[in-house]
């Protein structure tokens, strides 16, 4: 009787431990989030998911999740070289997030994901990039431009920005 009784406790512990290790590996991955589950899955050894939940098991694969909370940084441009040669002082406010399509966050792991669970470091990297087109973007026009008719600088630094902020995944 005691061997029964000691048979069914172990099974139970057992089923117990297995069950407790189940949830535990078990990741939810919310709508505002991206999961990165790197291991072998195809050619890019990562797979991406945006809501649900992936199991993910130790040794062969590793977790991560992004935010993909949109970013607002104010970049200040100053002495910025018009085309008459006369210095002007800017300021913009840009927004930016991850990548919305497959292929874009893509990119974003690749190139991005140390930086992207690190706010402050993506918002510099970010401004960088988006500063040095503002000041290529002021550089094409004369001061009388770029204070009238801000669409058209909007624009040009829109065009400029956009490949270099999309090859990183932003």
């Amino acid at each position: 009787m005691t061997i029964i009784v000691f048979i069914f406790t172990l099974l139970g512990l057992l089923i117990f431990t297995l069950v407790l290790q189940l949830i535990s590996k078990m990741k939810i991955v919310g709508g505002n989030e991206l999961g990165i589950v790197a291991g072998r899955f195809g050619k890019r050894g990562f797979t991406t998911i945006s809501g649900g939940r992936v199991f993910v098991i130790p040794l062969l694969h590793r977790f991560a999740k992004v935010s993909l909370t949109p970013h607002t940084i104010e970049v200040a441009v100053d002495s910025a070289i018009a085309a008459d040669v006369i210095p002007l002082n800017v300021k913009a406010t840009v927004s930016f997030a991850i990548a919305s399509n497959e292929a874009g966050r893509a990119r974003a792991v690749t190139r991005i994901l140390s930086m992207a669970n690190n706010p402050k470091i993506l918002r510099e990297t970010a401004s960088s990039i988006i500063e040095g087109h503002l000041r290529d973007s002021i550089a094409s026009m004369t001061p009388e431009q770029v204070m009238q008719d801000k669409d058209t600088l909007v624009k040009k630094m829109i065009n400029v920005c956009k490949n270099d902020l999309e090859n990183i995944g932003l």
